[in-house]
């Protein structure tokens, strides 16, 4: 059976397909305007077009024909609004992960992210995932697993500072997924959170997510033991992800994801490694990708790789 979740590589193929598309377009669009026609571009955090004081009123149809197709010139801060969990803008995430689990054992998952943006300074968005099995040997489950339903809210923000945004979140997580199956995890876990974004320079940008999870059942929809909470059925864990990016020209970032959870039921913890890179290739589009590695005590029990995209839609609520 043929199954659009195990073969991201057709995606990819989209992608470079149409992107290949753009770069030919544009080089085979019109001879770039003179200096003294040129109009210089920059869109502000509004989406609005503001115009440098050299561009002329009436550069004629020559105007605006610097880049044409889908890849266009980003600047840095443009690129920081698609990576800044505390930036509450109309988004669509979508992310695509290989997990290689012990045993040969197989997980591919698609997860669709829409945010919505109320204003400025809050948003709300849903996680829908779709879980893919591969074990030996045995049928393959394949289904919904546990949706998540979050909102942010901006606390402070000044993008002129170092420390330039703080902000707070909160998701639910329903029990939605399959936990026979191992689609889901059979209980409602609540996650609220705490997000810093730091500026050490313009090109460097630092975040950092810190996040408590807690289940309000057993796993499985059971509970084998006797409720407390030393019970390890039960997720009692505090996570603390660290984003770190440096922004190349053209829009081009490379990225360390150090993820470290405190299993506050049980005698050990778990680190996560993510390395990986990106592409924002115009102020709408981002793809990116990468690799992350897990380690539970001293053992390596999970090596995922991931494709992400993400689409910035509608009017930019954020402030400038």
């Amino acid at each position: 059976m043929f199954r659009i979740a195990q073969h991201p590589v057709l995606l990819v193929f989209f992608f470079v397909l149409v992107s290949v598309r753009g770069v030919v377009f544009q080089e085979s669009g019109a001879s770039p305007p003179s200096q003294a026609e040129a109009e210089v571009e920059d869109t502000d955090s509004t989406g609005e077009i503001q115009r440098s004081p050299n561009s002329t009123a009436h550069a004629g149809p020559r105007s605006g024909t610097r880049q044409r197709g889908l890849i266009e010139a980003v600047s840095v801060p443009e690129v920081k609004r698609f990576l800044d969990p505390t930036r509450m803008i109309n988004r669509l995430e979508y992310t695509f992960q290989a997990n290689f689990l012990p045993n040969d054992v197989r997980l591919f998952t698609n997860r669709l992210r829409p945010w919505y943006a109320i204003n400025h300074s809050s948003a709300v968005w849903v996680r829908v995932p779709l879980h893919d099995f591969s074990i030996p040997n045995q049928d393959t489950p394949v289904g919904i697993g546990d949706i998540d339903i979050g909102g942010g809210f901006m606390i402070h923000e000044d993008l002129s500072r170092r420390l330039t945004a703080i902000a707070a979140a909160a998701e639910i997580r329903l029990p939605t997924g399959d936990a026979s199956k191992g689609t889901g995890l059979g209980t409602y876990i609540i996650a609220p959170a705490a997000l810093l974004a730091l500026n050490p320079t313009d090109k460097f940008p630092v975040y950092i997510v810190g996040r408590y999870l807690h289940s309000l059942g057993s796993l499985g929809g059971s509970d084998p033991g006797n409720g407390t909470p030393q019970d390890p059925q039960h997720i009692r864990s505090i996570e603390l992800n660290i984003q770190t990016f440096h922004i190349l020209p053209k829009g081009v970032f490379l990225a360390v994801l150090p993820t470290f959870v405190f299993n506050l039921n049980q005698d050990f913890n778990i680190f996560s490694l993510g390395v990986g890179a990106g592409r924002a290739l115009n102020r709408r589009l981002l793809i990116q990708g990468g690799y992350v590695h897990h380690i539970a005590g001293r053992d390596t029990f999970n090596r995922a790789l991931q494709i992400g995209i993400t689409y910035l839609w509608g009017r930019d609520k954020s402030k400038p």
